[in-house]
């Protein structure tokens, strides 16, 4: 396999769907796909891993729509780096972090030595006060860090209509989380 090119790769797993032709792309590009997920982890191996799993099994979704415009390594590339700015702009937008919730917890009752337990007990019962649905989708959306487009395809409904059942799942678990406190 070393004597075809990786776009030659890539034409006979699309054609064919022989996994060699995947494999050899997999064995040629994991450490490399690791090392930049090392570097969006902060080091930390596991996650990393993760990380390059998903990016190879979403390549081997894509590799259909790879045209050539450009050599398959910046193509690998450009996904891997959008994948991984995508996981950590979500950690940065979590529903509720307990940063926030603890900050919450001193607002409403200052007074009260036990707030934020009061706050992480509060936020337990808006969670569980939601349709399995939506904390599902949130769930898979904020700690899991799927896509919009992996969901909207997940769920076979168009980007739109994802983000307007987001929106909804984080409204009823803001109201709740109020009703809690």
């Amino acid at each position: 396999m070393k004597k075809y090119t990786d776009e030659q790769l890539v034409d006979y797993y699309v054609h064919t769907k022989q996994s060699q032709y995947f494999n050899a792309i997999y064995q040629r590009y994991y450490h490399k796909v690791l090392q930049r997920c090392m570097h969006y982890t902060a080091g930390d191996l596991d996650e990393a891993e993760d990380w390059t799993q998903n990016i190879l099994i979403r390549i081997l979704e894509k590799m259909k729509g790879f045209r050539g415009e450009a050599r398959f390594s910046t193509w690998l590339t450009a996904i891997t780096i959008n994948y991984c700015n995508d996981l950590v702009q979500i950690r940065k937008r979590q529903i509720v972090s307990n940063h926030d919730l603890y900050i919450y917890a001193d607002t409403i009752c200052c007074d009260e030595p036990d707030a934020n337990e009061s706050a992480l007990l509060a936020l337990r019962r808006a969670v569980s006060r939601l349709d399995e649905s939506e904390r599902a989708l949130l769930t898979e959306k904020y700690q899991e860090g799927h896509s919009i487009k992996l969901l909207a395809d997940q769920y076979a409904v168009t980007e739109s209509a994802l983000k307007m059942r987001l929106k909804r799942a984080k409204d009823r678990l803001k109201s709740s989380f109020h009703q809690s406190a």
